[in-house]
């Protein structure tokens, strides 16, 4: 299945709250890649819209995450794996 990016971000948004199923990887791809380059332009105009950005993408952001574990057979609560803090001092 071929979608184009801006299908993509309109289903990223549309599915904000679907935290069940599956997502292509352009589904998950695509908005990664927006969100790199927004973000990176709405920081350097200023701070706090790149924050804002942040926030308000960070809930669409975990769901469609959660949706590709769902596609590599893992249970999206490895989502959580980042806060273990596996790396220490040497």
């Amino acid at each position: 299945m071929n979608i184009t990016f801006g299908e993509a971000l309109s289903m990223f948004y549309k599915r904000w709250n679907d935290f069940d199923g599956r997502s292509t990887r352009a589904e998950y791809w695509y908005p990664v890649l927006y969100m790199f380059v927004a973000g990176m332009i709405l920081g350097a105009i200023n701070q706090w819209l790149g924050s804002l950005f942040s926030l308000i993408n960070l809930v669409p952001a975990i769901a469609v995450g959660i949706r590709r574990m769902h596609d590599i057979g893992k249970s999206g609560w490895w989502m959580l794996i980042c806060l273990t803090g596996l790396t220490h001092e040497i």
